[in-house]
């Protein structure tokens, strides 16, 4: 009986500390969505976007074969949608992992989602109505420019779709498109970053991984901010990687700019790269040195901050006097996002595997806390994640991430990883009904 009794509190505090490695917040709440993921190499936008006019925020996953499913929040009722396939998609190759969704509201309401057949076809699936994921989702080819990794930035009445394009071995400039009739109609591609394929040691492919748009005043533009990193090196495609820069995109005259504000023109070639917009220039021939990280953010005082990883830690870059100024900050390993709120602070996604930590700042620089803290379960094997928060997002749905397990992540497209969103507001169930099971169940 005693050994009964003891077992019954041995299993008790393990229950207790699984419902509370969820999340330390008590009014957290982690949303189990589908168990039909898929394994997509997601930067860490396109997870999902808040909707004002509607007041709901819907967010998008690749399920089984990479098919493309939407859902809804709405955050009058606080009650999500049953879930919705977009668009059917049947990529079961090794490589087509790369081919994963990113969504961007359009100026009119419609829900706007890119994907790429990678370093091919640019695609846009585009819901039945404005404000609406219910009805049959239109889809068309954009253009074939061997695009790679799509980023969707709405600003104004203007849709601009900035990618990567392999036009060679080891070289791939950076490119947008854009569409000022809500993706009916989209211009020529525009090169903005470009080394030329003259690096001398074959630092050629630009990697972008995040962007902020600071919205202009009667006395300036509105502007789109660009962090990125080049790669390849010597020993091959993307194995090192050397420096990552800075520089915006002037959304009026369609040029790129220094932080310091200096014309560059329409494309930043590579010795402008070296000397205008370098914020360090660690380089690794067997590495990616700054970890597919570099985070730009319009700071409370108005000047540029750019959030980085390097060697085990992270650092602010903070353009001040004509050079950068690094913190480093702490906020814990592997950061994953840095981003303004509405509330005007700054928060930082971060964490290994399968934990997620946000932590906040009011300046952007310094003060950083910790504000939750979450485990994510571990289901069908799974033992990483792909995470970003929402963007603009409400305290309701502040982040997305879809787990995988990393040994079958490039074999097994049949759909079978969790999928989830975070709370910090809602008092409900720590872990919701899911909306879609596996691919049989559809």
């Amino acid at each position: 009986m005693k050994h009964r009794k003891t077992s019954m509190k041995i299993q008790l505090s393990l229950l207790t500390i699984a419902l509370l490695s969820i999340s330390t917040l008590a009014n957290a709440e982690l949303t189990k969505h589908a168990t039909n993921g898929s394994y997509g190499c997601r930067r860490a936008f396109g997870h999902g976007v808040y909707n004002a006019a509607a007041n709901k925020t819907v967010i998008c996953w690749n399920g089984d074969n990479m098919s493309i499913y939407v859902r809804e929040f709405d955050h009058a009722t606080k009650q999500w949608s049953k879930a919705v396939k977009a668009h059917t998609l049947n990529y079961k190759g090794t490589w087509d992992y790369h081919n994963y969704p990113c969504i961007a509201l359009a100026p009119d309401g419609h829900y706007l989602i890119f994907y790429f057949k990678h370093s091919s076809t640019s695609y846009m699936v585009k819901s039945p109505s404005p404000n609406k994921i219910t009805g049959s989702w239109s889809h068309k080819a954009l253009l074939n420019d061997k695009s790679a990794y799509p980023m969707p930035i709405v600003v104004g009445d203007t849709v601009y779709l900035f990618y990567s394009s392999t036009v060679a071995h080891w070289h791939r400039p950076y490119r947008m498109i854009k569409s000022t009739d809500n993706g009916e109609t989209w211009s020529k591609p525009v090169t903005l970053i470009d080394s030329g394929h003259k690096e001398p040691e074959k630092y050629d492919e630009v990697y972008a991984h995040g962007f902020s748009v600071d919205k202009g005043t009667d006395r300036k533009p509105d502007r789109i901010l660009l962090g990125w990193e080049m790669a390849s090196g010597p020993n091959g495609h993307n194995k090192g990687g050397h420096g990552n820069f800075f520089a915006y995109f002037n959304c009026k005259d369609q040029n790129m700019y220094t932080a310091g504000d200096k014309n560059l023109g329409s494309t930043v070639g590579l010795e402008e790269m070296f000397s205008d917009c370098i914020i360090n220039n660690a380089k690794s021939p067997t590495s990616r040195p700054f970890g597919y990280t570099t985070f730009p953010q319009v700071l409370s005082d108005g000047s540029i901050g750019v959030l980085y990883s390097l060697k085990g830690k992270a650092y602010v870059a903070n353009w001040k006097h004509d050079a950068w100024k690094t913190t480093e900050i702490n906020v814990g390993r592997s950061i994953d996002e840095y981003q303004r709120t509405a509330s005007g602070s700054y928060v930082v996604l971060s964490g290994g595997n399968k934990d997620i930590t946000v932590w906040e700042s009011k300046n952007g620089v310094t003060g950083w806390k910790k504000k939750s803290v979450t485990q994510l379960p571990s289901e069908e094997g799974s033992d990483a994640s792909a995470k970003g928060f929402i963007e603009s997002f409400h305290e309701e749905v502040q982040w997305m991430a879809s787990t995988f397990c990393r040994d079958k992540r490039r074999s097994d497209y049949s759909g079978k990883w969790p999928v989830y969103t975070f709370s910090a507001k809602r008092k409900n169930k720590a872990i919701d009904i899911t909306a879609i099971s596996r691919p049989s169940c559809l």
